[in-house]
């Protein structure tokens, strides 16, 4: 495709609309790939699904596997999220359109995907990963700054849904504060970070159960058996 395109002097409508198509697909099926079970199947040949809390998540693979799956996991999740806005930037600018548009448009894909993979029965993990790799590129500051919310949330709870979910919830706003300084593309960020927020609290909604029942679980590392 990108030596079709730079191959004529024109871009043409068709040209922009199979850019879009390559990066609305590429994106889902990229997302689609659910690390968390692959790992979980190398390491023990077992369904993530079917231990632990149930999800195929880096959190529930770190606890029901051990820490070198779950470390492969989240690395594996977050570079997906890296890949996919990197794939939207560079292919919506090949064809003339704003390169940043492409990488919104290419990271809410790759959530989705992630949330509900077709490889899996549309069964995946939480999105908290994977928008830690999609936020490091669309904006390195808000990623920062969420960083620190999630790991300071974390150490006063030791519960991971409580600081996705804290995380998630100020992306949003976060997102509009620093790009309002910064006065750029802060509306159509906002909104698709309004839209992951979304996506991250439904996915989530076991644990929210949970949390209000006292019943979540905390990290703990799974033990080795002797």
């Amino acid at each position: 495709m990108l030596t079709l395109l730079t191959a004529v002097n024109e871009i043409t409508v068709y040209h922009k609309i199979a850019a879009v198509a390559a990066v609305a697909v590429s994106s889902y099926l990229l997302g689609s790939i659910c690390f968390a079970i692959i790992v979980t199947y190398i390491f023990t040949k077992e369904d993530i699904r079917k231990k632990g809390s149930g999800n195929a998540g880096t959190a529930n693979v770190f606890r029901s596997v051990g820490p070198a799956a779950g470390i492969l996991t989240g690395l594996f999740d977050f570079l997906k999220g890296v890949l996919a806005v990197y794939i939207g930037y560079n292919l919506f600018k090949l064809v003339g359109f704003e390169r940043y548009t492409g990488g919104t448009f290419a990271a809410l894909l790759v959530l989705i995907g992630h949330l509900y993979p077709v490889f899996f029965k549309y069964r995946g993990g939480k999105g908290v990963m994977t928008m830690g790799g999609i936020l490091i590129i669309l904006n390195y500051k808000v990623f920062l700054v969420l960083l620190v919310i999630y790991l300071l949330t974390f150490l006063i709870w030791r519960i991971t849904s409580v600081s996705g979910l804290v995380s998630a919830a100020l992306l949003p706003v976060v997102n509009a504060v620093i790009c309002i300084i910064e006065e750029k593309y802060w509306i159509n960020t906002t909104v698709f970070f309004a839209i992951s927020t979304v996506l991250i609290f439904y996915a989530h909604r076991e644990n929210i159960k949970r949390l209000m029942e006292g019943r979540e679980n905390k990290l703990k590392v799974k033990k080795k058996d002797k």
